[in-house]
């Protein structure tokens, strides 16, 4: 970062930052709030983006930074507000292990074990992931408050207070997935307290409820149009199982809580194992996962005793999170997460289970944190077995040298993983022996811990190499067109086919096996105008990348796509492509570009045909799609009628004033007629002409038109959307009830 240096491997420079760029200049041209991108997918909800989380608070000061240095700077402040947020977990632990009765060391482990792991590191470009995930010890941590705090040291009012503005907060970071699997294992942690208590009380539920219901309130305003987006959405009902099980943990992977890159590291010599690097990852230290596994002989003890101690009960609890996290995680490798994506509510809606590990990284976190607590200079057999260790460390890294350069055929990533895995090991187990004993002074105690500290954090900084990607803040600065392109632009839409796109992405910019240096291809990213890159250069697509897509949007591209070749260019032009992009691996920039006809953007029509169903309509407008003499195609019923006519008729627009959120045309017509504009139809907006509200109708598959008479008329579309009006509303009160409670209970300490 002091170097200039910010994130931008896949999501940051294909999602994230352009979507706030583009939210930002809405802003700037005042717009209260950024609801519409009129840019992709022949227009989508943006604020109703739930990645987009545009009322996290932490992610306003992002705003700052654009205003100063426009998307490069942006891009800067997202890299440290992550940074900021690792930081933030790392804390957050702390506060929970210190409430477990912790020292600072294992504090301090814990804390680091949890923020660095893997989990978030070789997910660091997944901005929304980490936001979400760094409040995870936070809402346990309230939780395990309201359960175990008594109402005199801190009052029920003050916990329900605490606790709702967490999970409010947690809500409005923009991961669903992260937040639904935090609050579950909240809802756990909970129970189980709850169980403990001789004196089970419903009151710690009860102010669980309360706080849940009002954090829902305070962060309506997000929810509500995102709820609305996600109805209306190709995911309104379930993923896809093939989708929904794609990145499940693959078995082997399960090695890398010993040795990360035993399958290769994306960031040095290449990833080779399945799927990508970052959904299996699972390390988080050696000295802290030797820490938790000391842990077990006390839950082996619970099951031969018959007192058992809270603290016993409660490693046996997070062993069962541990494995419950790696269970579900395996996804479509055993039988149980097929029968709950079928059976259980919620299982269906997300992809990639994998990310299920959260669980068992935060599970082993604090468990390498109480078993800090629990150790002791090691004695008898503890000092056998782990001056056996020192001479097994040695072993592996022998013979990892040995393979190296004796087995021409082994994996280089094999050899490198082991060795390293030896040299970490036996620098832990050296830690270990030098334990000193509990009598010793407290200057000794303490640099045993900043040396069992400083060996965490070296193993995860070697053990992270690579995983890091960063290029220059240039990379963010709007590409010039082609100059042949420049004028076509103006005229319609970009189109880079599916094929192509994949290609792109995948195969050239953002490999899963290997990092590319950014150097190597950012003028080509840059020119390729992969969507959403196309919103830092102003430019209109037809593509949108994007997690949540309108329904109907989709199922036209689709059915598009599955037009011959000799049908698909009328379909692009009907839909005001201009140009159409394709992977070109010869030619300098990897692109070339195939110029179309476009359809104007407004379009009059005289007559009118009515099919009951989107399908239908697509069927239908796919036999007269090279007719210049058709018909309209309205979606739904219009009484008996199936065909109306009008005599013929034209249609001028004199004038276009539009913004993001609202088009306003001056239209004369020499007839009655309908105007279709070539964006997409969505709930939410209306059309207003000459100060009525007329209705608006969705035709020719997923566009808008409305119907004039003879005349000249002052036409506005207009977005709307009641969702955001009741969200606002509810989360404004909720805020206020929250703010004059929290500072009635101030007054009162």
């Amino acid at each position: 970062m002091l170097q200039g240096k910010v994130l931008y491997w896949g999501l940051p420079v294909l999602q994230f930052i352009p979507w706030r760029a583009l939210a930002y200049e809405q802003v700037f041209r005042g717009e209260l709030f950024p609801l519409w991108n009129p840019l992709n997918g022949m227009g989508a909800p943006l604020l109703a983006n739930y990645q987009l989380a545009w009322f996290y608070p932490p992610s306003w000061v992002l705003g700052l930074f654009y205003w100063l240095g426009g998307a490069p700077l942006l891009a800067w402040g997202f890299t440290l507000l992550t940074a900021l947020h690792l930081t933030w977990a790392g804390w957050g632990m702390g506060r929970l292990m210190k409430r477990l009765g912790c020292g600072v060391l294992g504090q301090v482990v814990a804390g680091v074990a949890f923020s660095y792991s893997q989990y978030f590191i070789a997910r660091i470009n997944f901005f929304s992931m980490i936001w979400t995930g760094a409040w995870l010890p936070w809402v346990v941590n309230n939780v395990d408050e309201m359960f175990m705090t008594s109402s005199e040291e801190k009052p029920i009012r003050a916990k329900v207070l605490s606790l709702a503005l967490v999970l409010a907060i947690q809500l409005l970071a923009g991961h669903a997935q992260l937040t639904w699997y935090t609050w579950l294992l909240a809802m756990a942690w909970g129970l189980i307290r709850w169980l403990w208590m001789r004196d089970k009380k419903i009151g710690p539920f009860a102010g669980g409820f309360v706080a849940l219901l009002w954090a829902v309130g305070l962060s309506l305003v997000q929810l509500l149009p995102t709820a609305e987006y996600l109805l209306n959405s190709q995911r309104a009902t379930q993923v896809d199982y093939e989708q929904a099980m794609t990145y499940s943990l693959w078995p082997w992977r399960l090695t890398g809580f010993l040795t990360p890159n035993l399958f290769g590291n994306p960031g040095l010599d290449g990833y080779w194992g399945y799927a990508n690097y970052w959904e299996d990852a699972v390390y988080i230290g050696i000295l802290p996962l030797i820490m938790a596994l000391a842990t077990l002989k006390k839950a082996f003890r619970v099951w031969r005793k018959g007192e058992v101690s809270t603290s016993e009960r409660l490693i046996v609890f997070l062993w069962g999170i541990v494995a419950v996290g790696i269970l579900l995680a395996l996804g479509k490798n055993t039988p149980l997460y097929s029968w709950l994506y079928r059976y259980v509510p919620t299982f269906d809606m997300f992809q990639a289970p994998s990310r299920w590990l959260i669980w068992t990284v935060f599970g082993l976190a604090v468990l390498s944190g109480l078993g800090i607590e629990t150790w002791r200079k090691p004695e008898g057999r503890v000092v056998y077995g782990l001056r056996l260790s020192v001479a097994g460390s040695l072993a592996v890294m022998l013979s990892a040298w040995w393979a190296s350069h004796l087995l021409s055929d082994l994996k280089s990533s094999f050899a490198n993983a082991t060795f390293q895995f030896g040299w970490i090991t036996l620098g832990a187990v050296v830690v270990l022996l030098l334990t000193p004993a509990e009598s010793s002074s407290t200057r000794l105690r303490l640099s045993w811990g900043w040396l069992f500290l400083i060996w965490v954090v070296v193993d995860i900084l070697v053990s992270s190499r690579g995983l890091i990607p960063v290029a220059s803040m240039e990379i963010y600065r709007p590409v010039d067109l082609p100059h042949e392109l420049q004028p076509v632009i103006q005229q319609g839409r970009l189109y880079l086919p599916p094929p192509d796109e994949y290609e792109l992405k995948f195969k050239r910019f953002f490999r899963f096996d290997r990092y590319q240096k950014s150097g190597e291809y950012v003028g080509a990213l840059r020119a390729s105008l992969l969507p959403n890159l196309n919103l830092l250069a102003s430019v209109p697509s037809l593509n949108n990348f994007d997690p949540l897509q309108p329904g109907c949007y989709n199922r036209l591209i689709t059915f598009v796509e599955s037009q011959p070749e000799s049908l698909k260019a009328a379909w692009l032009e009907n839909l005001n492509v201009a140009v159409v992009e394709y992977h070109d691996f010869p030619s300098s920039l990897g692109i070339t570009y195939h110029l179309l006809n476009p359809k104007e953007r407004w379009q009059w029509f005289t007559c009118l045909e009515v099919e009951p169903s989107l399908s239908l309509a697509l069927m239908r407008l796919g036999d007269v799609i090279n007719s210049e003499s058709r018909c309209l195609i309205l979606i739904g019923t219009q009484g008996e009628t199936e065909r109306v006519e009008m005599p013929l008729s034209t249609a001028s627009i004199l004038s276009v004033s539009e913004n993001f959120n609202r088009v306003v045309l001056e239209v004369e017509t020499t007839g009655s007629g309908w105007l279709r504009m070539t964006d997409l139809w969505y709930p939410g907006w209306k059309v207003i002409v000459d100060g009525h509200l007329q209705p608006l109708l969705q035709v020719d598959g997923c566009l808008r038109a409305v119907f004039l008479t003879a005349g000249k008329h002052m036409v506005q579309f207009v977005y709307k959307p009641v969702s955001i009006s009741i969200g606002a509303i509810v989360s404004f009160l909720a805020w206020l009830a929250w703010l004059g409670i929290a500072w009635v209970e101030w007054i009162k300490r």
